[in-house]
Parts: C-alpha cells; structure tokens; sequence
C-alpha cells in the first residue's frame, strides 16, 4: 500500500499502513526554520505514528555549503545555526541517507549504469559526516573529514549553471503558439539532459550519446511518474513566473529536483516553500507534496 494525503487548507489525513510507514522527507528552508517547540511536535508524531523521518543529499549539500558562510546582521553565528540543523538530523531522522534524485531518475529511466561512483553516496561516511557536523565545535574541527569549500563551490557552480540555462529560456509570446510550446520543451529537454544525465555521469554521457532506446526511456520519464511531477512543476513554475514579469530564482529549479523522490510511493515531501502551493497541476503524485504548515496540523487515519 502507498501512503494516501488527503489535504484541507489548514490540516492534512494520512492514511497508510501501520506495518510500513511512510518515510517523511523535508525541504532544507524547514530544517533552517524549525525550532524547540516544532523538533518536539515532531518527536511526539514520530512517536505516535511510526513516520521515519529522512534526510536528503539535497539537504546535505546545501546545509555543507553554507557552514563557512561569513557572518551578517541576518545571520551572525552561520556556522553554528548550519550546524544545528544537522544536530536536529542526527536527532530526529533515520541515519540513512535517501540517495540523489538524479540517482532516483536515473534507476527510473533504466540509465542508472552511467551514474559516477562519487554521486553514490558512501552510507557510513555520510553518516559519520553528519554526525560530526552535529557535535564540532569550530569549522577547523571537521577539516579533516569534510571539504566545505568542495560544497560551497559545487553550490555556486550548480548555481551559474541554472542561471545560464534560465537566460537561455526563449521568449513566449501571449498567448503561446504551439512553436512556443515546442521551443519551451527544447529548453526544459536541455536542462533536463544536462541536470540529469550529463551532471550525475560527471560529463561522461551526453542526451545525444544515448542510444535511441535510452532516448525514448529518458523522454518517457517525463510523460509519467515522478519525471512527470517535476516537469509539470518545473514548466509551470516558469511559466507563471514570466507571465507576472519576475526573474525565475535558479533555486526554485534546483529545488524542484526533489520532487522526483517522491519515484518511492511511500514517501511524503514536506515543504515550507510557499511557492509550491501558489498554482495547481492536474497530477496524482500532488497530494504527497504538503506544507509544513499542514504537517504540523496532521492527523493519521
């Protein structure tokens, strides 16, 4: 059986089976925003109803990236409050990391056989990573274990590379022609080829290097499933954006790529992320996407 959500305005049912709960995972803004109170409330419904709490390679990144992040009047100790989300992982979640969602893709879309090695994650030492983070007392103190500028230079990296992909977007007039329709499906097959099989093979195979097989698998991925999600996400989110005459932040993008972790049908994403909510799409694997705000106000059927 796969987890059911059923979902209001204010509150979300969950319905699943108690032999096999459904594992929770969560936005990195909620592990940066959760306090006291909220790790409490998550300790006691973690109690009650068996969920497995999870943390994301996603999260891992980007939590990694910031730890050397220089002090501000928004942040004036970033090391330390970087640090606590990665005390609350330790504490609240299933030690095992959930893999990449490029790795999640790639399984799906039968081209798992080109992943690099250094994008499998090494299960123990994540997990000593992890919990080193949690207990250091001072950056110097993982200097041994842990390249932190690897992270933040993979995070500006990842960064650049949405933003030249995002200028690359091709003008649509209103009301879109169907040449625009097809022009943006180019756009989102290049950033696609690029995010997901390009990046994960560490520049080794390209979209045009596949066989005529594994195009049609790739291309299919994004028709059903948790491909399908994420395009509809991604293409609507962009769509949107440019009609209201806003720049698309590249970390919506990069953001959305959790989405395809969703692949396992016992998994439930929770957000704080308001912009998940501000549009609807007609697709099934919806309702597994909540708020935090319905999180915290969700009951078990």
């Amino acid at each position: 059986m796969s987890v059911n959500v059923t979902k209001t305005k204010q509150e979300c049912i969950v319905e699943f089976d108690i032999n096999q709960p459904p594992d929770i995972f969560f936005d990195t803004n909620v592990w940066r925003g959760m306090n006291d109170d909220d790790k409490i409330f998550m300790d006691e419904v973690q109690q009650k109803m068996g969920f497995r709490y999870r943390y994301t390679v996603t999260n891992f990144l980007e939590l990694v990236s910031h730890l050397a992040d220089e002090s501000s009047k928004k942040n004036l100790n970033p090391f330390n409050n970087f640090k606590a989300c990665f005390r609350k992982i330790v504490e609240l979640c299933h030690a095992e990391v959930l893999p990449s969602p490029e790795m999640d893709f790639m399984e799906e879309a039968g081209l798992s056989h080109y992943i690099a090695p250094s994008w499998i994650p090494d299960i123990n030492l994540m997990i000593n990573k992890v919990e080193a983070i949690a207990n250091a007392n001072s950056i110097e103190d993982l200097s041994q274990l842990i390249d932190v500028s690897h992270y933040t230079k993979l995070r500006q990296t990842d960064g650049e590379s949405l933003r030249t992909a995002i200028n690359n977007f091709p003008q649509i007039s209103k009301p879109a022609t169907s040449d625009d329709l097809e022009k943006a499906l180019r756009w989102f097959m290049y950033i696609a080829s690029f995010f997901l099989i390009e990046r994960p093979s560490n520049g080794r195979i390209k979209y045009q290097d596949l066989a005529e097989k594994e195009k049609v698998s790739f291309q299919t991925s994004f028709i059903s499933g948790t491909g399908r999600l994420f395009f509809n996400h991604c293409m609507t989110r962009i769509r949107l954006t440019i009609r209201d005459g806003k720049k698309v932040d590249p970390n919506d993008l990069y953001d959305m790529l959790q989405l395809i972790l969703l692949r396992n049908r016992n998994r439930i994403f929770v957000t704080s992320d308001k912009s998940y909510f501000l549009y609807k799409i007609n697709d099934p694997e919806t309702h597994k996407v909540i708020s935090w705000k319905q999180f915290r106000n969700a009951r078990s059927e």
